[in-house]
């Protein structure tokens, strides 16, 4: 009964809700991730010498 009493007060309290930076969260996912990781790797080594990409 106590038990059940603590988990009904405990929902009934306010919780704050945090957002984070986008660009935080994307900037880690592509470092942590190995297949980003990979495609960067790609990219960079088959790109054109002084190019730009394409327009």
């Amino acid at each position: 009964m106590l038990r059940t009493a603590g988990w009904g007060l405990l929902l009934l309290m306010p919780l704050r809700a945090v957002a984070w930076e986008d660009d935080a969260v994307l900037s880690f996912i592509s470092r942590a991730n190995p297949i980003l990781q990979a495609q960067r790797h790609v990219t960079q080594a088959y790109a054109k010498p002084g190019g730009r990409g394409q327009v």
